[in-house]
């Protein structure tokens, strides 16, 4: 069965003009917008890299480094600097926990969103009821998933980071060395990426509709995915490109708004206010995409209709 990419777009862009503006109605466009801060919350945030200046470090010779001296010389600075140490342990755990918080009321999200584009409706007390056991499900199988590879990033980067050391010590080539560390650092990178687009576009809508679990969902995408493994790369290189596409967009927009475009983006729930219609079309993208795939779940309606139009065509 061929796959119609284009239509999948076309269509999901008709669902947003749709939902929005067929007609405007700024109550369900805000409400809509919290369900979309939901369901990005903590996704896509900009990072910041801080470095104290003023401060000096002594040069390290790095040829003289010795593994057995690191434990000493940790211990040695938490006993002169223990107060130091326990802020740094207390907020570590404070931000577990508010990771752990927005991992939860992300995957919670989800549901409500997505249930608000196939609905055509603002809602947020009735799908995340709804959805509850859904959204709890996700949020611990995202929880176990993000411990898992933490840990396995974790003793990567601890190994790597020992071979930059023995290599740099003992004069070695570096380049043929570390150039098979570069590919599996980027084929980790590949996969969790893949991983995150699979649960965005296609495991939140099985569990959403099976209602199943996320693990229940995982094994029913793993055989569409076998089935029409080349139609989903197709369908995430499109998206890839949509996605650059809207980056340019936003870099274009912030430059003719003399930054004030890029200030409003940093703000949370009004960033997704303004990008509103972006995610109900890439939401409706993905939706038409995996009807294609599977009649079962072409769950968007030819006839979208909501309290203000009786009839509208999606």
């Amino acid at each position: 069965m061929s796959v119609h990419y284009l239509d999948s777009i076309s269509r999901g862009w008709d669902r947003m003009i749709s939902i929005l503006f067929k007609p405007f109605n700024i109550s369900r466009w805000l409400v809509m917008g919290f369900a979309a801060f939901l369901a990005f919350l903590g996704e896509g945030s900009p990072s910041f890299r801080y470095t104290r200046s003023g401060e000096k470090f002594d040069a390290v010779d790095i040829k003289k480094f010795n593994y057995e001296n690191v434990a000493p010389v940790v211990k040695e600075w938490i006993a002169a600097h223990s107060g130091i140490f326990v802020l740094i342990m207390m907020g570590l755990i404070l931000f577990t926990a508010l990771v752990v918080i927005f991992l939860w009321l992300n995957s919670r999200g989800k549901f409500v969103f997505l249930d608000n584009v196939v609905k055509g409706e603002g809602r947020i007390t009735e799908p995340w009821n709804a959805y509850a056991k859904e959204g709890n499900s996700l949020f611990r199988w995202r929880l176990v998933y993000g411990i898992v590879v933490l840990f396995i990033a974790g003793t990567y980067a601890f190994f790597f980071t020992l071979q930059i050391i023995t290599i740099l010590s003992q004069d070695i080539a570096v380049f043929p060395n570390l150039l098979w560390s570069v590919a599996v650092s980027l084929a980790m990178i590949s996969v969790l990426a893949y991983i995150r687009f699979f649960i965005n576009h296609f495991i939140v809508v099985i569990m959403y509709v099976k209602r199943v679990s996320a693990t229940a969902a995982w094994g029913i995408f793993l055989r569409i995915l076998y089935q029409r493994f080349w139609a989903i790369l197709v369908f995430s290189i499109l998206m890839l490109l949509l996605s650059i596409g809207f980056f340019i967009g936003i870099l274009l927009i912030g430059l003719l708004t003399c930054c004030i475009g890029y200030v409003l983006l940093l703000i949370p729930y009004v960033k997704n206010v303004f990008l509103l219609p972006v995610e109900v079309w890439f939401r409706s993208i993905s939706l038409y995409f995996l009807g294609e795939l599977d009649p079962a779940y072409r769950i968007l309606d030819p006839v979208l209709t909501t309290p203000e139009s009786p009839e509208r065509t999606a």
